[in-house]
């Protein structure tokens, strides 16, 4: 369980792993963010790795004894080395289902500065496909690729930060705004995505131009503020080399881990959780499914109106008045082993902006953020859709069909 993804286009690519390792004890599943998931073949080529840790040190055994005959000519020939090691090597484990193992690589040859980027897809007691990643594509591998519509979000995100490039992005730059999107995604599909996908909330950039591959040592510091029910925070964290072994520390808890490479991981090791941003707290809509299988939601923000600081600019002060910006969303649902998870395209339902109400009336508002409804029943939830775009203010109307609206507007 892990997500590696690539965006490709012209001679660059951007690779986006995580940390997390799951595996099975005799209380549930351990969880442990400290692998290292990127195996250097030989001095030309990479590859990030998901999938069964016991199989790829098996694959990557078969491999090395060829890894000098690989060439960027012959890396994806179906005679190649590459494609015949792995294939011998895999079709010698005994068959497990549908478990399979995948990677995401590349080949770099710097006599003619030129690269390739190709994904692998592996099941064991049958073999494996190599394929090229075409230019201008997104590919994404692990059980991250099971979010609905991930490959296809986040090939927009990086075709947009490319092609609308006004500002000169470097390819850093790009790459951040791309795994800020890939957090997002999962803050969509619910803060408890990462446990249940087995994917840690921390993520590393590699980066490709020409013949030049490297992997990007980071300090990230930053903070979020919120005026509603969800905590204000502030993080500040490094992934980088130390005495040539790449940890992970965060400076306000002081937790350092060092990241194992795939021949040094003992999965003995106690479950250890790296999350310095706290992205796997705090609001789920997972929690609260309804009768239909669908959840829903609504954000809810007060705060002091446009003109009231107009007012209070000129020195000429009135009573506040505040706005209150609410939008209404179902949110849909998928499995991942027996597991729901939200899909991160919320359709939105109903959204109101209310300008310029009392403070009294103001008052009657929590400022809740993100909040579930929790409906009656699967009517109410068929009445609830149709109509509540009609009646998002209409106080009397939720009341009858959300058994949770106090929580919201009080009288």
């Amino acid at each position: 369980m892990t997500i590696a993804l690539v965006y490709k286009y012209d001679d660059k690519a951007i690779f986006i792993n995580d940390f997390r390792v799951t595996t099975p004890g005799k209380d549930g599943n351990k969880q442990l963010d400290a692998l290292n998931k990127f195996r250097q073949v030989n001095d030309n080529i990479g590859m990030f790795l998901a999938g069964n840790v016991e199989y790829w040190k098996l694959a990557l055994n078969a491999i090395g004894n060829n890894k000098d005959q690989i060439t960027i000519d012959n890396i994806l020939n179906i005679e190649g080395p590459l494609k015949t090691s792995l294939q011998a090597c895999l079709e010698r484990i005994p068959c497990q289902s549908n478990e399979i193992i995948g990677a995401i690589g590349c080949l770099v040859d710097p006599d003619t500065k030129k690269n390739v980027v190709f994904k692998i897809k592996g099941k064991p007691g049958f073999g494996c496909i190599i394929e090229e990643v075409p230019d201008d594509s997104c590919i994404v591998i692990g059980s991250g690729s099971s979010i609905p519509g991930i490959q296809t979000m986040m090939y927009d995100k990086g075709a947009n930060l490319v092609k609308n490039n006004k500002l000169n992005l470097s390819l850093m730059e790009i790459a951040t705004g791309m795994r800020n999107e890939l957090k997002m995604i999962f803050k969509q599909c619910g803060s408890s995505s990462f446990r249940k996908l087995g994917i840690s909330p921390i993520f590393s950039i590699s980066l490709l131009e020409s013949s030049s591959f490297y992997m990007c040592g980071e300090e990230i510091k930053g903070s979020f503020h919120s005026s509603t029910s969800e905590k204000s925070r502030s993080f500040h964290y490094i992934f980088e080399k130390q005495d040539g072994v790449p940890i992970l520390f965060d400076f306000d808890s002081k937790k350092k881990i060092p990241i194992k490479d795939i021949y040094d991981f003992s999965p003995e090791s106690p479950s250890n959780i790296f999350d310095p941003e706290r992205l796997t707290e705090g609001f789920d809509p997972s929690d609260c499914i309804g009768q239909s299988n669908d959840m829903y939601i609504i954000n809810q923000w007060v705060d002091v109106s446009m003109n009231s600081l107009i007012d209070y600019n000129k020195l000429n002060k009135v009573d506040n008045l505040y706005f209150v910006d609410r939008t209404i969303y179902k949110v849909k649902h998928f499995i991942y082993k027996g597991q729901i998870l939200c899909n991160p395209t919320y359709e939105v339902l109903a959204q109101e902006y209310i300008e310029d109400i009392t403070e009294l009336e103001a008052a009657k508002y929590n400022n809740v953020g993100k909040h579930h409804l929790i409906l009656k029943g699967a009517f109410e939830e068929k009445v609830f859709e149709k109509l509540v775009k009609l009646n998002i203010s209409n106080h009397q109307w939720l009341r009858e069909l959300v058994c949770n609206y106090d929580d919201l507007y009080r009288l």
